[in-house]
């Protein structure tokens, strides 16, 4: 029952009279509570043993490693607090490491056109990757971007126009009607057939050179064409 007084004693030194006492000290605990009646009781000793406070880290962005900048030392885990230090990106939830193109970015935000980290390589007017890495020029005016060849005569629609040279995911063909276009890669096997003009599309293209064919009743017009990555 509640008592009168209370004394706290850590082996036989009192250390406390309040109705609780919070032990920080190693030692043997024990407490002698008395009523009002001067009736007394003393309580089973409890062996209290005091370890070093561990090191918290700040976890802000909840990723599950901490920033080693920003510690706390407590013996129990603090709110918002990890074990594991090492986040080089403390706000960013998706990298622990600034990488290539620093915390808050995305690995693929500061690659140029050829792949390159912070490459300078860029699409130019025909919409090939040039300069940077490439070894490319890039091409400054438009009229340069279409590779354009006749059949047999000089009449535009006998004309046929390819662009860009190198493609990537999309090729554009101008041919004369009723012609037939063909592309077979290096290997011999023709990755694309259609007639007439048309945009084609050539993402799941490989990368490397293709022969395209038109052939029409004037004749058979062959070509190279490379695509890049």
């Amino acid at each position: 029952s509640t008592g009168s007084s209370y004394k706290w004693m850590n082996g036989t030194a009192t250390v406390g009279t309040a109705a609780t006492y919070n032990a920080t000290a190693a030692g043997s605990y024990t407490v002698e509570v008395a009523n009002a009646a001067g009736c007394k009781a003393t309580s089973a000793a409890v062996t209290v043993t005091v370890g070093p406070a561990s090191t918290w880290y700040q976890d802000l962005d909840n990723d599950g490693m901490g920033d080693a900048a920003t510690t706390l030392q407590a013996c129990e885990k603090p709110t918002g607090y990890v074990a594991v230090a090492g986040d080089a990106c403390p706000m960013d939830e998706n990298k622990t490491q600034a990488g290539n193109c620093g915390c808050g970015n995305t690995e693929q935000s500061c690659v140029d056109c050829a792949g390159v980290p912070n490459g300078t390589a860029a699409l130019d007017v025909c919409n090939i990757c040039s300069g940077g890495t490439t070894d490319r020029t890039p091409v400054l005016n438009v009229e340069q971007c279409n590779i354009t060849t006749s059949i047999d005569d000089a009449s535009d629609m006998n004309k046929i126009i390819a662009a860009p040279n190198p493609f990537s995911d999309q090729l554009f063909l101008t041919t004369p009607a009723g012609s037939k276009v063909e592309i077979i890669d290096l290997n011999g096997r023709t990755v694309y057939e259609g007639y007439d003009i048309r945009i084609i599309q050539t993402g799941n293209f490989s990368a490397g050179l293709y022969i395209v064919r038109i052939i029409t009743d004037a004749g058979i017009k062959t070509f190279k064409l490379e695509k890049i990555h």
